[in-house]
């Protein structure tokens, strides 16, 4: 079994310019990944929260240490409003377990 770990990331610090990762927060699983997706391209129940830059969904398998190696990374787009596909950011890379770390 899988699940979808639905989780926002924190990167942009405005007071110190930082733009590197800053925090994390899982907001909750699915059991398919269209419903994880359609929570994140429709910023349900406000993923954004207007701190939560990124936003990732991971599938996990059942089980101790589980991790996906091929996530899938959502940008806020600040113009639109809403989360958009985007490639994994420099700050993740070589990292895992955003969800349940």
């Amino acid at each position: 079994m899988f699940v979808y770990f639905v989780t926002g990331i924190t990167c942009e610090d405005k007071e110190t310019e930082y733009k590197g990762y800053r925090g994390r927060r899982c907001f909750g699983y699915f059991s398919t990944f269209e419903e994880a997706e359609d929570a994140v391209l429709n910023n349900r129940c406000d993923i954004f929260e207007y701190i939560h830059e990124y936003a990732v969904i991971e599938k996990v398998e059942d089980g101790i240490h589980q991790i996906d190696l091929n996530p899938t990374w959502y940008k806020w787009n600040v113009e639109e409003g809403d989360y958009e596909k985007t490639e994994e950011p420099d700050f993740a890379k070589g990292y895992v377990g955003w969800g349940i770390g």
